[in-house]
């Protein structure tokens, strides 16, 4: 954590990925403790995840958005006093979401079986990569559900990445299917 610089950016996590999180807050609260009240560790968030299995793939485009923008910013993060009470360098915080990140996947897989689909690399096709950059680029997200049926006409038939895809949204930089096809996760 870091008390070097004053704090440049505060940032709240938003929902549903802090309800997730709150599920490990088992120790004491982080408006008392900070991050010495959560206890990072996947058992807790299972009964989560079985309550709300459709909130997975949400909550992983949320972390990576937030991954995201940590790591552009230069100067000092803190979190909202009811999230994580605490601020860090953003190098800091990556780690640290990273770390989350990791918890989340291992819950997930133990809940459904796997974390998040693969995709085959036939399914890369130049049309795929080029239409997600652009996606990605212009943050263009009205455009995933052509990707989905570029995806489908390359030979994808994982309904996991096509309904994602195709969902009205929201869709954010943190897309776990256009991080995935650019080599982002």
């Amino acid at each position: 954590m870091s008390s070097r610089l004053p704090v440049e950016v505060m940032l709240r996590l938003p929902d549903p990925l802090m309800r997730l999180v709150r599920n490990c807050e088992v120790i004491c609260v982080a408006g008392c403790c900070g991050l010495g009240a959560f206890e990072r560790d996947s058992r807790h968030l299972l009964p989560w995840f079985r309550e709300h299995p459709d909130q997975f793939m949400a909550i992983v485009d949320q972390l990576s958005e937030v991954i995201r923008f940590a790591g552009d910013q230069k100067g000092v993060i803190a979190s909202d006093p009811d999230d994580f009470n605490s601020s860090w360098e953003p190098h800091e915080f990556v780690q640290f979401l990273t770390e989350w990140r990791q918890t989340i996947l291992e819950a997930a897989e133990k809940v459904f079986g796997q974390s998040l689909p693969t995709l085959e690399p036939q399914w890369l096709t130049s049309t795929v990569t080029q239409l997600t950059q652009g996606i990605y680029d212009d943050r263009a997200f009205d455009r995933l559900p052509i990707l989905a049926d570029a995806l489908q006409d390359a030979g994808c038939d994982n309904a996991d990445v096509l309904n994602h895809c195709r969902e009205n949204g929201p869709h954010a930089r943190g897309c776990w299917v256009v991080d995935m096809v650019l080599g982002k996760q």
